[in-house]
C-alpha cells in the first residue's frame, strides 16, 4: 500500500470496524456483534474510500474480490492482537489497555472518545486523555503477549527441557535449514554434524516436530510438544536456532520521510509478527509478512522493543 490514500483507506476501515462493536443488533440479549458484521463495515467503507478517491488502489484487477480479502485480514490481526474475543460466530469488545514506552502511548482497544493516531491498524498517542477509561499494562510485551525473554534465555529453557536422547528413523523429515544462504526454511538433510536442529515430517496433516540431533550413525530426537510448534509457534524456536548458530537474518529498513519500509528477512514468532501486522500497512499484496510500511516512530519503537530480545535490523543504504 505505497499510495498515501490507499494506507489511509485502510486504517480508516480499521477504525470504523472497531467502532462497530458496539452496534445494536437484533438479538437484545447479545452484546456482541456477527463476525460477518464486523468484516461488512470494512466492505463498505472500503467501497466507499474507493467512489470518493480515484487514487485508491487496492493491486488488483478484481477489486470486489480483494476488498474481501483485506476484510479478513483486518478481522485476523485484531483478533489476534487481542481487541476483541469471539465465540459461536459473535465478537466482543475486549477491556481497553494502554501501555506508555518513552514518549509514545499504545493502546489497545476502540478509542471511542480519542483523538488518536493510527500506523496501520494500530492506536497512539502522545497524549492520552481519558486515561481512567483504559487499564495500564506494564509493557508493549505484556500487552501483546511477547515474550520477554531474549533468543537465547528461550533456547536454553527449551533444551533444558527437550533434550534429544531418543533413537528415531528418518523416512519422510525435513530438518531446519540453518545456513545463512538458506533457499527456503527446510532441507532434506542435516547440514551440521553433533547440532542440535528442528525436524519435522514432511505431511503437512497431523504434522509433528522435533529437537534432533545427528550423527554419524543415528538420529537422537526429543518430540516436542503441539503448544510450542502450532499456528507457526515453532518460528520461535527457528528463531532460537538459528540465532545459536549466529545465522538469523537481520530485517532491513529503507526511510521514506515519515514512514519506512521493513523488510522481514526471516519471519518472527507469532506474536511479534502480529504486533508488527497491526501497526503497519502491507505492501505490494495485503497477506504479505516479509514487507511492510510503518510509520517512522513507530518504527522506531518496534526496533526498541525487538533489539533487547535478540533482532536486529539494517537500514538500507540509499
Amino acid at each position: 500500500m505505497s499510495s498515501w490514500h490507499t494506507r489511509i483507506a485502510y486504517s480508516a476501515a480499521g477504525r470504523i470496524a472497531m467502532t462497530s462493536l458496539w452496534d445494536s443488533t437484533e438479538d437484545e440479549n447479545s452484546d456482541g456483534i456477527s463476525i460477518t458484521h464486523f468484516k461488512h463495515k470494512v466492505i463498505r467503507e472500503l467501497k466507499a474510500f474507493c467512489e470518493m478517491e480515484e487514487e485508491i488502489k487496492f493491486f488488483s484487477d478484481h477489486e470486489e474480490d480483494f476488498i474481501k480479502d483485506i476484510a479478513d485480514e483486518i478481522y485476523r490481526i485484531y483478533l489476534n492482537t487481542g481487541y476483541f474475543y469471539h465465540k459461536n460466530y459473535v465478537i466482543y469488545p475486549a477491556p481497553d489497555r494502554f501501555t506508555t514506552y518513552e514518549q509514545i502511548t499504545l493502546v489497545r482497544g476502540s478509542a471511542l472518545q480519542e483523538s488518536i493516531n493510527m500506523s496501520g491498524l494500530g492506536f497512539y498517542t502522545l497524549s492520552l486523555n481519558n486515561k481512567n477509561k483504559y487499564f495500564q499494562v506494564g509493557s508493549i510485551c505484556e500487552m501483546f503477549n511477547i515474550s520477554s525473554l531474549n533468543l537465547e534465555q528461550i533456547w536454553h529453557k527449551i533444551i533444558s527441557r527437550y533434550e534429544p536422547l531418543t533413537h528415531m528413523s528418518l523416512d519422510n523429515m525435513e530438518y531446519l535449514s540453518l545456513s545463512p544462504n538458506y533457499s527456503c526454511y527446510w532441507s532434506s538433510v542435516p547440514e551440521k554434524i553433533n547440532n542440535i536442529s528442528l525436524l519435522r515430517n514432511k505431511q503437512c496433516e497431523n504434522r509433528c516436530y522435533y529437537l534432533c540431533k545427528s550423527s554419524s550413525e543415528c538420529v537422537l530426537y526429543c518430540k516436542l510438544p503441539d503448544f510450542l510448534v502450532q499456528n507457526r509457534e515453532y518460528l520461535r524456536i527457528a528463531n532460537c536456532l538459528l540465532n545459536e548458530s549466529q545465522n538469523l537474518p537481520s530485517s532491513k529498513y529503507k526511510e521514506d520521510g515519515d514512514i519506512v519500509y521493513l523488510y522481514i528477512c526471516y519471519l518472527y514468532p507469532p506474536s511479534i509478527l502480529n504486533f508488527i501486522k497491526l501497526y503497519s500497512w502491507p505492501y505490494m499484496k495485503i497477506s504479505n509478512d516479509f514487507e511492510r510500511i510503518v510509520n517512522k516512530e513507530i518504527f522506531e519503537l518496534i526496533k526498541s522493543v525487538l533489539k533487547p530480545l535478540g533482532y536486529s535490523f539494517t537500514k538500507i543504504k540509499e
